[in-house]
């Protein structure tokens, strides 16, 4: 089963969501502030892994990091814990009122125990095994908002081939691990492009949503008619640039969890009307115009209050990853 990038950002929000987005300067388009880390013995391979995932997060996402010489100092902070039994790792957050960015502020602690891991070692960080290294990532990620997938984490329907937020482990070798597809399409999600990203909203009717050459959000925010004179053109989806769809409850009534099929021809879409699926995706093909529905009444027959309410130009392959709620 793929993981959705819903399935492991639904703690991002309210109090959490409003105190990074303070910290990191977000002035609605992108972010103006690092977020200071601290990491535990920096010169160690484990140490020097943490900043290497810090690093690339940073390279990738609009979101900046800068690196303090004590904890006290810093936002985020990466320390060598000894564990008992068989926990390796652990990330706790303290929430506090201070006269910062509206009386909120969070620090991140990032406990990981270096060396516990079992494994091959890492080419590039000799002495780090493979599945601390995996720690290390699964922290960092509960750090920068992600969560369990469905807060299920040793879910069979998951492995960490999935998402690094899942308890079931598979092997990745010597090679250095980081994280999945749909873990940096949730990070997208969450801390933009390097480039900050465009919002492109759905205006009521059937408007025009033209995509750019960064990543872009393609939202359906408000209440519209569905069907034909109500359904939106979307150009320029690219998912080779991070483009996504974001639906939101006031235009997609009672649609708590997205669950996304692709068909391929009428006959398929009209069977699976039926069959319990919400987000449907008519996938006609390279140079076709693909077609999404909403089927608000899941496994009865027709759309109920839903129906057609976006086209895509040149019909893009979509998966579930490519969807969140908002």
């Amino acid at each position: 089963m793929v993981v959705s990038i819903q399935q492991i950002t639904w703690g991002f929000n309210g109090d959490l969501k409003d105190a990074y987005y303070g910290i990191a300067g977000f002035d609605g388009n992108t972010f103006t502030k690092p977020i200071s880390v601290y990491i535990d013995e920096p010169s160690g391979d484990a140490g020097k892994f943490a900043k290497y995932v810090f690093e690339k997060v940073d390279s990738l996402f609009d979101v900046d990091f800068s690196y303090a010489l004590n904890p006290s100092g810093a936002i985020i902070q990466v320390k060598n814990t000894f564990f008992e039994g068989s926990q390796a790792g652990l990330t706790t957050t303290s929430y506090g009122w201070s006269g910062f960015q509206g009386g909120k502020t969070y620090k991140l602690d990032i406990k990981v125990e270096y060396e516990s891991g079992k494994g091959v070692k890492l080419d590039d960080f000799p002495s780090l095994s493979e599945s601390t290294a995996h720690t290390i990532l699964h922290e960092v990620a509960h750090a920068l908002g992600l969560d369990h997938p469905d807060d299920d984490p040793y879910g069979k329907w998951h492995d960490t081939a999935d998402t690094v937020m899942s308890y079931n482990y598979v092997s990745t070798g010597s090679v250095t691990p980081f994280y999945t597809t749909t873990d940096l399409d949730a990070l997208k999600m969450i801390w933009k492009g390097e480039d900050g990203g465009s919002e492109i909203v759905a205006q009521k009717g059937a408007s025009k949503m033209v995509g750019t050459e960064s990543s872009d959000a393609f939202v359906f925010k408000a209440k519209d008619k569905f069907g034909k004179k109500g359904a939106d053109l979307i150009v320029d989806f690219s998912k080779e640039e991070g483009d996504g769809i974001v639906l939101g409850k006031a235009a997609f009534p009672g649609l708590e969890k997205i669950k996304f099929k692709s068909v391929y021809n009428s006959k398929q879409l009209k069977a699976e009307q039926s069959k319990g699926s919400n987000i449907i995706y008519y996938d006609k093909g390279v140079g076709g115009k693909g077609a999404l529905y909403f089927d608000q009444n899941g496994s009865k027959k027709g759309y109920g209050k839903g129906g057609l309410f976006a086209y895509l130009a040149d019909s893009p392959g979509l998966t579930k990853n490519h969807f969140s709620l908002a």
